[in-house]
């Protein structure tokens, strides 16, 4: 009975697939792929799949593998199941190869709803039905890699093609190890097409960067101790930013240079966040340093910026090619070995597949063998959460599946970086102004730092450093941090303003996780070596 469906199951597939071939009279290459959704009971090795002629793609849970053929009419796997389907020879207690079908539930292919990316399910489209035809999405079609440039470019153009009939269009594509992504825009209707096709393995909305709000309280320096610039041969620091305001008198003799991904975004720090980031990366603790006099920062900084003046990636491009871009750059131009990357996705929090910035930095930390810290994100709203239930809320909600890391926090290879309380963050004479309270001391987690754990239950974040604090204002139901008392002291975008600024989030933490493994970098030691170290530190 079971072997039965097994082989009804795969027929019907062979020949829809063979249906869609039929129509596909104006393509000159040939696809043989067929890509089949198996739905278990139990464990099948790969080798078994391998065995079929099956090759696996992706395992989307427990009991649901993702497998491509290159054979459209599945030859060897549909004798096996009919062979399962069979009598039982006289001479074995079971069925033939009931290792392998008898943990199998089920073959089909996977839906439309399937694809839907969490993002997108996240604003309201989880089901193609609930998808508007008339509203335009930009979205990122992940494609299934079938490691054949002749089927990359079809796949490309089918989807190229399925846009403008539409009246979309193919904006960029990006292939990296394991990742084949087409960044498109196209309507609803567009879009309800595209999850329908079988070499469409995911569709979700771009990466969205995460700026923690930029606190009007600055502190004004008007006398500086002598600055002592980095050595011309310090360890350069890579910021993957919002850009670097170079102008700025306290990082006199520490950029080492500063471009834009692509190249028309220029340098210049439009964001404002940036700029605060690097001089964190350069100089560790301002504060520290302001306290003894001097002003001593000891590494150099390179900045690539990939955000707009709006805060927003390239919408040609997807955000994996423009940050494997500029760490390449990184690497290559300023011999940037530890690279800093604030800009949390406000998209996508980190479930049960690592998304594809993540995956890329892990490629990259592996070909080039450097350190890349990244930010956990933050936490971006929790005032009407405390205000129906208290400040006794914290830090309980840390824990919460929505309040769990923002990618590409997903990425195994990285240190994700969250942020601790430096402080209380009350002001003087405020221990006793009972509408504003205190959720933290120091050492504390950082109201707005989003927690582990990280991709496949691994233990995230890696490492956490001071990055501010905040204070429930009872007066106005608000949990605040825009004071000078609850952030980290750093460098100013705005600096015919006020030199320094008080900033706060864990975008300021993972600059100092940055500069503490750039102070251990030697010439002998290796990059896990570096990891270990900065860890220990």
């Amino acid at each position: 009975m079971h072997g039965g469906e097994l082989r009804l199951q795969l027929a019907r597939i062979v020949e829809r697939n063979a249906e869609r071939d039929a129509q596909r009279v104006d393509e000159h290459v040939a696809d043989p792929t067929v890509i089949l959704k198996i739905n278990t009971d139990g464990y099948i090795s790969e080798d078994a799949l391998t065995g079929v002629g099956l090759q696996i793609l992706e395992q989307r849970s427990d009991d649901v593998t993702v497998a491509l053929s290159k054979d459209p009419n599945l030859t060897v796997l549909r004798e096996r199941s009919q062979q399962y389907a069979g009598p039982i020879p006289v001479t074995q207690v079971g069925a033939r190869h009931a290792g392998l079908f008898g943990a199998i539930d089920s073959f089909a292919e996977l839906s439309a709803n399937d694809k839907i990316g969490s993002a997108l399910a996240r604003h309201g489209f989880a089901t193609v039905e609930m998808i508007p035809e008339g509203d335009v999405f930009l979205i990122d079609v992940e494609l299934w890699d079938v490691n054949e440039d002749l089927l990359r470019d079809l796949y490309v153009d089918r989807v190229a093609r399925k846009a403008d009939e539409f009246g979309g269009e193919l904006l960029s594509r990006y292939r990296g190890a394991g990742l084949f992504i087409a960044r498109v825009r196209v309507p609803g209707a567009g879009l309800k097409e595209l999850l329908a096709m079988t070499e469409v393995a995911w569709i979700d909305l771009p990466p969205v960067p995460d700026f923690a709000p930029d606190p009007g309280a600055n502190l004004t320096t008007t006398e500086l101790p002598p600055i002592s610039p980095p050595s011309p041969n310090a360890v350069c620091i890579g910021i993957i930013d919002s850009g670097i305001t170079a102008a700025h008198p306290m990082l006199d003799g520490v950029i080492a240079g500063a471009f834009g991904v692509p190249n028309r975004l220029g340098s210049d720090d439009e964001i404002r966040h940036g700029t605060s980031v690097a001089a964190l990366a350069s100089y560790g603790s301002i504060a520290g340093q302001i306290s003894q006099n001097i002003l001593a920062p000891r590494f150099r900084i390179a900045s690539a910026k990939v955000v707009n003046a709006n805060g927003r990636f390239d919408e040609e491009r997807t955000v994996a090619d423009l940050v494997e871009e500029a760490i390449r750059r990184l690497n290559a131009e300023y011999s940037c070995r530890v690279i800093n990357i604030s800009l949390a996705d406000i998209e996508h929090i980190v479930g049960s597949r690592p998304s594809n910035w993540a995956m890329t930095l892990d490629n990259l930390v592996r070909e080039l063998g450097i350190v890349i810290t990244v930010s956990a994100g933050n936490i971006l709203s929790i005032s009407h959460r405390i205000a129906e239930e208290g400040v006794g809320i914290y830090p309980e909600y840390l824990l919460e599946e929505e309040h769990r890391l923002y990618e590409p926090a997903s990425s195994m290879n990285s240190l994700v970086i969250g942020s601790l309380a430096h402080s209380n963050g009350l002001m003087p004479g405020e221990e006793f102004d009972a509408d504003i309270v205190a959720l933290t001391a120091t050492h504390h987690p950082s109201p707005f730092s989003r927690g582990g754990p990280g991709f496949a239950k691994s233990i995230k974040p890696d490492l956490v450093e001071y990055g501010g604090t905040a204070v429930w204002q009872g007066f106005s139901s608000t949990l605040s941090a825009d004071r000078d008392s609850c952030g980290i002291l750093t460098l100013n975008p705005n600096y015919l303003q006020s030199l320094m600024v008080y900033r706060h989030g864990t975008s300021f933490a993972a600059p100092i996780a940055a500069y503490k493994a750039a102070a251990c970098w030697f010439p002998r030691r290796t990059e896990p070596v570096r990891r270990i170290i900065s860890i220990e530190n």
